[in-house]
């Protein structure tokens, strides 16, 4: 879905979309002006590591933007998400629904963020609470 919207809007020649570990990514330390996180750090086991994951793949001064769960994903056509999953995606997600581990969007809020962001190096950060979404930025 991602790369066919890329492609709709021109994008598609200037995006590189990689399937990755977020607590263990392949790029060298310093590598990005910017991370951008929509809708992830709800599902996160671990969003501590992922935040010292992020801040060293940021280049000095650079920043993360975190938004979750992002409101983009309201505007998602649900339908079309389910038809786009493969047979291996659409299995996992009717076990995970039988089992009970398909839950809804539980978001964090300032005081439970404030300490994961603290337990990192990030110089800076700001955070908003908005319609149920969370926006965090952070700075390195």
């Amino acid at each position: 879905m991602a790369r066919a919207n890329a492609k709709n809007y021109g994008f598609a020649d200037r995006l590189d979309f990689q399937v990755g570990n977020s607590a263990r990514l392949s790029f060298d330390d310093a590598t990005f002006d910017r991370v951008l996180s929509t809708g992830m750090l709800h599902a996160l086991r671990d969003p501590v590591k992922v935040f010292r994951e992020i801040f060293r793949v940021l280049k000095r001064g650079a920043e993360a933007w975190i938004y979750d769960p992002a409101k983009v994903a309201s505007y998602i056509d649900r339908n079309k998400w389910k038809a786009s999953l493969n047979i291996r995606e659409r299995f996992f997600l009717g076990l995970f629904k039988l089992l009970g581990l398909h839950k809804p969007i539980a978001t964090y809020h300032r005081n439970q963020v404030i300490p994961m962001i603290e337990a990192t190096n990030f110089e800076k950060y700001w955070i908003d609470e908005r319609d149920n979404e969370i926006r965090i930025k952070l700075r390195k």
